[in-house]
């Protein structure tokens, strides 16, 4: 008898329990914890809400069934804003940062394979890039650091080797090159090539080197006209 009844209260339990998930309230909005599967089965995602509105923590999983969250996000108290964490299936970090609604904001970062070493610092206005742009080697040397305003690159731009030795440097405008412009080469760091550049097109004259030391100069406008002139 008491085997019996010991069974029933664990049974209630679980129905009971069942009952206060997937709830709406009077205004049929979401309320309370949610879980959610896919067509398989498995789990999709479960997290919690205040009458229509996410709270706390949301966690989403792979179509596999993967005990591993892929992604995490974390509401700020009493905000739309999240700190969301996407996740490998071996639980590194991919990438994290803040969200509002299905937009990026502030910064960003990006991880190589082992989940802690930085590969791309970002950073977002609204959802589009905008500042300091960084991406790193996995010993944490830059490879680029560059800028962007409103989702195109605007600023400096500069390219480093492994050996931390800035190989192209030069200026974006709304997304084109323009201005001064120096290359080098990777290895040596020798000097390449020198000029400006006019919306990604080179303009004026351009200087070239060999080994370092200069070899010749061209004037791009010339070289520019020549070719219109074949396109015609």
């Amino acid at each position: 008898m008491k085997k019996i009844l010991f069974l029933l209260f664990i049974f209630s339990n679980i129905l009971n329990s069942q009952a206060q998930v997937n709830q709406f309230d009077a205004k049929g909005k979401r309320h309370g914890i949610w879980k959610k599967q896919y067509p398989n089965g498995h789990l999709k995602y479960v997290g919690k809400f205040n009458h229509g509105k996410e709270i706390g923590t949301f966690k989403h999983y792979n179509i596999n069934g993967s005990k591993q969250p892929i992604i995490i996000r974390k509401f700020e108290p009493n905000s739309d804003i999240a700190l969301v964490t996407f996740y490998n299936l071996n639980g590194n970090k991919e990438s994290e940062g803040k969200m509002k609604g299905k937009r990026k904001i502030g910064k960003w970062i990006y991880f190589h394979k082992d989940g802690k070493s930085i590969m791309v610092e970002e950073n977002y206005v609204n959802g589009k890039l905008d500042g300091e742009y960084k991406t790193f080697y996995p010993d944490g040397k830059p490879t680029v650091i560059a800028h962007y305003k409103n989702d195109k690159l605007d600023g400096k731009y500069q390219r480093y080797s492994i050996k931390n030795k800035i190989y192209e440097d030069f200026t974006f405008k709304n997304g084109k090159r323009n201005g001064y412009a120096i290359f080098y080469n990777r290895l040596t760091g020798l000097k390449l090539e020198e000029g400006n550049y006019l919306n990604n097109k080179k303009v004026g004259l351009w200087k070239f080197y060999i080994d370092g030391e200069e070899a010749n100069t061209i004037d791009m406008d010339a070289e520019n006209a020549k070719l219109e002139k074949l396109k015609k």
